[in-house]
């Protein structure tokens, strides 16, 4: 989850996500102490929150057709019986559903607060427990442009920005599991999505089809509250939505069904879907697209075709094999940028660059100087959403090297009693497991002191740290998920310390 998003959670829920996270990720038992330590706070806050936990799964079980299990043994500590897939995301939305300040900017979102009173009253909280929310809301929708009104509780901001926040919270807090809009009939929504097929003459995926049909709800709530968006002159030079009305089933749909006849609206929700690199894979819809932008000139096609020569000058080559997709996913990505204002996610709410810019330095430099140069360039201002666009190269720079490719190596050095084939497995499964985290080199017998992390079986060794200028960490054969953890931690200090 988007950790903006996050921090609008009650300090007690974040505390229990933060347990779930912990241990649902390997099937063992976790002791008080550890979750003490993980979370920075007292033995005793920590069982507190184990207690509410305990609430949670109960209530989660008795409408649940997959229950989970919580166990909790004196001497052992605590763990939890899941499966990481579906079941946990199930039961993850369960306790965001719970919380009170998503609650409360989901009903603003949609406009169902007429005042603090009322909604205090209707959910049984404290005024002061909601105006303390909606200071949080307000500052969460600072980074977004937006902001609350003080006497009617509207979101205030650009419509076009109200609609993109809108999506990304439901969909991050919902992920398509429930059906947020209950004044927006879902049946009726799927079935207008089915001539978005009919005209891009494919089955979509049902990730996209919940996709379409939450930001399509949105619209329609945003509109029915009397909200219209203004359009502006350069999204004509994106797309001719007079001729895509003539010809495209989903759109006349949306006129006939919903009323919706403004161009502005219909505008901005296909800009929507060119925005998605997604339907870039169906030939007819990427050439349309194309053969327009190219007609009219587009700046955002101009920029593409730029991006593409300074990246493979300044970057590296790009394969024949994905040119076409690269160009497509680059187009998206400034087509995006073009339209909405300080963005720190994409379409689907993913913000992967506080992973990335942590782990990658020095391609993050590298790719903020392409940013630099472009902006410079082309002085244009979508390359201030330097943010996005950064996160946004990073993974295509991934779709032709490890993205580990520029960062310093770290060589390691397995010195232990186990049998050849078991180290060789060993080492195998060890660089398997971080080779798109880290540049690993393993170094051969007489390498030793050159290691910058020695991994042993043999306690002696580990009592003689203080004599090299490397890591050690001990383990005992086999390893365990808190081996790979305990790694981890120490070869990124090693490479912040390369690198710094």
């Amino acid at each position: 989850m988007d950790k903006t998003i996050f921090s609008l959670l009650d300090r007690r829920n974040q505390a229990i996500l933060n347990i779930i996270e912990i241990i649902s990720d390997t099937n063992q038992w976790y002791s008080i102490n550890e979750l003490s330590q993980s979370l920075d706070v007292s033995s005793r806050t920590v069982q507190r929150y184990i207690n509410t936990l305990i609430e949670f799964v109960d209530a989660y079980n008795e409408k649940s057709n997959r229950p989970i299990e919580l166990q909790l043994e004196k001497f052992k500590g605590i763990k939890l019986i899941i499966d990481r897939g579906s079941n946990y995301m199930v039961f993850r939305n369960f306790i965001l559903e719970q919380d009170d300040t998503l609650f409360l900017l989901s009903q603003l979102l949609i406009g169902n607060v007429p005042s603090v009173r009322k909604y205090a009253d209707d959910n049984y909280l404290n005024e002061d427990t909601v105006r303390k929310n909606i200071r949080k809301i307000k500052h969460f929708f600072k980074d977004y442009d937006l902001g609350i009104a003080n006497n009617t509780l509207e979101i205030t901001g650009e419509e076009k920005q109200i609609r993109l926040i809108m999506f990304v919270i439901f969909w991050l807090v919902f992920k398509g599991l429930n059906w947020p809009f209950k004044a927006i009939d879902r049946n009726k929504v799927n079935n207008t999505i089915n001539y978005l097929e009919d005209d891009l003459g494919t089955k979509l995926s049902e990730i996209h089809r919940r996709q379409l049909s939450y930001l399509l709800a949105i619209h329609l709530i945003r509109i029915s509250k009397g909200h219209v968006v203004e359009m502006e002159d350069e999204w004509k030079s994106f797309v001719n939505i007079h001729s895509l009305i003539k010809r495209s089933h989903f759109l006349n749909a949306l006129r006939e069904d919903y009323l919706i006849y403004s161009e502005s609206e219909l505008t901005l929700l296909t800009l929507g879907l060119l925005s998605k690199p997604k339907f870039y894979q169906i030939e007819i819809f990427k050439t349309n697209v194309f053969d327009y932008q190219a007609k009219t000139n587009s700046d955002v096609y101009q920029i593409t075709q730029q991006f593409m020569d300074y990246f493979e000058e300044n970057i590296v080559e790009i394969p024949d094999n994905i040119q076409e997709r690269f160009f497509s996913t680059a187009f998206c990505t400034h087509l995006f940028a073009k339209i909405f204002n300080n963005i720190h996610v994409d379409i689907d709410g993913h913000d992967i660059s506080r992973i990335y810019r942590k782990d990658y330095p020095t391609l993050e430099k590298k790719l903020l100087t392409l940013i630099a140069n472009l902006k410079e360039s082309t002085q244009n201002p979508l390359f201030e959403e330097e943010h996005f666009l950064m996160q946004k190269y990073m993974l295509l720079f991934s779709s032709i090297l490890p993205m580990t490719y520029f960062e310093p190596t770290i060589t390691l050095f397995l010195d232990s009693d186990l049998p050849y084939y078991l180290k060789q497995n060993l080492v195998k499964k060890i660089t398997g497991y971080f080779k798109f985290d880290f540049n690993l080199i393993v170094l051969e017998n007489d390498e030793e002191e050159k290691a910058d992390l020695i991994l042993t079986n043999i306690p002696n060794l580990f009592e003689e740290q203080h004599r090299f200028s490397y890591d050690i960490h001990l383990f005992e054969y086999p390893f365990k998920p808190r081996d790979f953890n305990d790694i981890e931690k120490k070869l990124r200090i090693i490479t912040q310390r390369k690198t710094n």
